[in-house]
């Protein structure tokens, strides 16, 4: 699942980074792809791998605005590498940016949850989302599609220079990944620095979060603590 950050490719390799709110035109070229490295893998304001974190996309945009999108990633919640597959349409508005589509998450198999499914089928993890531009600002919200699964994330941000700060809410009730039919939800801030067209440093921390709950959802990382994390990250646009 990658972080909005992701998407503001000349900047942040996330989850998506998501960030995070950069549109794809009509206008530009049918296809665009990208590479890149970030110390860990930065997803909605948690940190969901111990170690680094490599990922490739590549995008193919109609001149209508429909885009296709396949993003490929090393790491994927401490269960093996992850693709993502998207779908949808981008265009503007006058001065507003609009981005709607649908995305499937797609894992090795995982049985350390006790799940009755194979995570390695595309549409086990699915999200519908629609994210917003209107000049610096942006923000989006993602629904969970599929699956036993109700999950919904909420962010905005506002660019300021190489700055952009951003906040963003997650609510889980999934009874394959917090143990039983339960619900937990947390609250994160987070601020991007580009320090260089292609580096940035992500500063992130849970400001609040529903309680022991956290701790149950099976990740690497120690996502139940409010202790600010810094992920550091590189893209290099690939010329098509």
């Amino acid at each position: 699942m990658k972080y909005l950050n992701k998407r503001l490719l000349t900047a942040t390799c996330t989850a998506l980074i998501a960030s995070s709110a950069v549109f794809t035109s009509a206008a530009h070229a049918d296809l665009t792809a990208a590479a890149g490295v970030a110390s860990s893998y930065y997803w909605r304001g948690l940190q969901v791998s111990n170690g680094a974190q490599v990922w490739g996309e590549a995008t193919y945009t109609l001149d209508s605005g429909f885009y296709g999108d396949l993003w490929a990633s090393s790491e994927g919640f401490g269960v093996g590498p992850e693709y993502d597959l998207t779908a949808g349409w981008s265009g503007k508005f006058g001065d507003l940016g609009v981005n709607v589509g649908a995305v499937t998450y797609v894992y090795s198999k995982d049985n350390s949850q006790g799940a009755s499914f194979d995570d390695n089928d595309p549409g086990d993890f699915s999200d519908a989302f629609v994210k917003l531009s209107y000049g610096d600002a942006f923000g989006g919200l993602y629904y969970n599609i599929a699956q036993a699964q109700s999950q919904a994330w909420v962010y905005a941000g506002y660019a300021i220079g190489k700055f952009t700060p951003s906040i963003g809410y997650q609510e889980f009730k999934d009874k394959f990944q917090t143990m039983g039919d339960s619900k937990w939800d947390y609250t994160y801030i987070d601020l991007t620095f580009a320090a260089t067209k292609n580096l940035s440093f992500i500063v992130s921390s849970v400001i609040d979060h529903s309680g022991s709950q956290m701790s149950s959802f099976g990740l690497p990382a120690n996502i139940d603590t409010n202790r600010a994390k810094v992920v550091v990250s590189y893209t290099l646009p690939i010329e098509m």
